[in-house]
């Protein structure tokens, strides 16, 4: 996979556009992620297992928040 020729160990879309628009307009960011893949393995979460993991990150993260 060329992505793992290159030595990347994980893949994330998302959180760049929130930190450069961050960037562009002076404002801060929190990004808090959850691993579902293994990349160059079969070894991926199930739906059940994203929703269960999802589910208790966003907890943590409004618990966090509402400190």
């Amino acid at each position: 996979d060329k992505f793992l020729k290159l030595g990347c160990i994980g893949v994330e879309m998302e959180t760049f556009i929130l930190y450069y628009l961050c960037e562009l307009y002076n404002c801060s960011a929190l990004s808090l992620l959850t691993v579902s893949d293994i990349i160059g393995t079969d070894i991926n979460a199930s739906p059940k297992e994203r929703e269960v993991a999802f589910t208790q990150m966003i907890e943590l993260a409004l618990k966090i928040l509402t400190k």
